[in-house]
């Protein structure tokens, strides 16, 4: 719940994972582990949301390219985005040196238009947090099924979320077009969304979910819906997410 708070009030939903990581510490887990717990974890939902979209996407080519003819180009684009991010990724549990020497030209670029204050501490810490996941990345094999159980619960959450985009259709009297038309147009809103870098992706989700689904919805109720939508997907997981912020004491127990 903290991941979805701060995945929606930061931009490129960036700050869910690190301050998953951040909580995780005050169990006594080191920052690398952290952070490479957060990776792992990204790279299967990624990993997942893209089978399951590309499965849906196939099924559904004829009515998505109707749907989308003037943005077919923002769809690949942002679908091509997402699979090089899980390869970079992947790329870094397999073969550090790989991204080492990627990274490095960005840091030392970085140094010399002083946003970075001190190249090789920056750089050290880097390669470290590389190392460390690259070791956890490799673990990974010992756990087979924890793997498959994190990638069937992607898909599940996947379908549960894509699943409001059809409830609030049908809530405003839509009807005629299918639960598994909905849902791939809701991936592919989902990957566009990704890359708009306003807080919870404001202002680009709306005008996303005009332009795919404005042409299914009856006249009159695309507004509301996209109201109802947004209540549903982004202000109710900052509501919620914010209780679990408040502190709380464990009671200690007398023997």
């Amino acid at each position: 719940m903290i991941g979805q708070l701060f995945n929606n009030i930061t931009p490129f939903s960036s700050g869910g994972q690190p301050m998953q990581a951040y909580e995780l510490t005050k169990t006594g887990k080191r920052v690398s582990d952290s952070m490479s717990a957060m990776t792992m974890k990204f790279i299967m939902t990624q990993t997942a949301l893209a089978v399951f979209t590309s499965a849906f996407i196939i099924a559904q080519f004829n009515f998505l390219k109707d749907l989308m003819s003037n943005y077919m180009w923002v769809v690949v684009i942002s679908f091509v985005v997402n699979i090089l991010a899980i390869v970079f990724v992947l790329l870094a549990g397999i073969n550090k040196n790989i991204i080492l020497t990627i990274c490095k030209p960005f840091i030392k670029l970085g140094s010399k238009l002083h946003i970075v204050k001190d190249y090789e501490k920056i750089f050290n810490k880097f390669d470290e947090s590389v190392s460390n996941f690259s070791i956890q990345f490799k673990n990974m094999k010992k756990y087979p099924k924890t793997i498959i159980g994190i990638f069937v619960m992607a898909i599940i959450q996947s379908m549960l979320y894509y699943s409001i985009t059809y409830v609030v259709y049908r809530a405003f009297g839509n009807y005629g077009v299918s639960y598994f038309q909905i849902v791939p147009a809701q991936a592919i809103l989902l990957l566009i969304m990704t890359f708009i870098p306003t807080p919870g992706s404001g202002i680009g989700a709306e005008g996303g979910f005009l332009i795919i689904f404005n042409s299914i919805f009856k006249q009159g109720t695309i507004n509301m819906s996209i109201l109802f939508w947004r209540l549903y997907t982004f202000y109710l997981p900052i509501i919620f997410g914010a209780f679990f912020l408040i502190p709380t004491r464990k009671k200690k127990i007398r023997s």
